[in-house]
């Protein structure tokens, strides 16, 4: 049973661990490789914020055609009902 104990704890370690090297001033690399990586801490950090939050071109086609079947769908849904009731 004291393995279980053991491992239940492992996440919270983790979490632990990644939120004070987030925030703990004296090891904040992993807010300085967060950010850095990002590109989101420096000169440009806007444009490269508004690029990341940017829906990818296949993502809106994809859900541009399901909005489209769906609307298709609702009006035949509506179409069928009118014609049985």
């Amino acid at each position: 049973m004291s393995h279980r104990r053991f491992l239940d704890n492992i996440p919270l370690a983790i979490n632990h661990e990644l939120i004070y090297g987030f925030i703990h001033p004296d090891r904040g690399r992993l807010h300085d490789a967060l950010f850095g990586g990002l590109g989101i801490d420096g000169a440009g950090a806007s444009a490269q914020c508004e690029r990341l939050l940017q829906e990818p071109p296949t993502i809106q086609v994809t859900r541009e055609s399901l909005l489209a079947q769906y609307e298709r769908s609702s009006a035949a849904a509506t179409a069928l009902e009118s014609a049985i009731y």
